[in-house]
């Protein structure tokens, strides 16, 4: 999951949902470490709370990059260089230098 997640910031570090992505990143581990955990029926040093701090962040995550309107996940389309859905309501734009 690491490598998907820094592939990610890296194809998004031009928009402001990259820092977005790094935030959550942080909390893979406690999410990797409770489903193996829960899979192998060992004990887990997760309290519930850690448990849901981390799914609360991975959802609105995906929150951020599913549109409300076709309910379909944005996609980057690289002939237009840029992240939008499949009805073209959600978009991630490119963050200007205010130079």
């Amino acid at each position: 999951m690491e490598e998907l997640f820094d592939a990610l910031y890296i194809r998004l570090k031009a928009y402001p949902i990259a820092q977005k992505v790094l935030n959550t990143k942080k909390y893979e581990p406690t999410l990797r470490n409770f489903v193996t955990h829960a899979r192998n029926n060992q004990p887990a040093s997760l309290s519930p709370q850690d448990i849901k701090r981390a799914s609360d962040e991975w959802f609105s995550l995906e929150a951020e990059f599913l549109c409300g309107e076709c309910n379909h996940f944005v996609e980057y389309h690289k002939s237009k260089d840029k992240f939008e859905c499949r009805c073209g309501k959600k978009k991630f734009e490119v963050v200007k230098d205010s130079k």
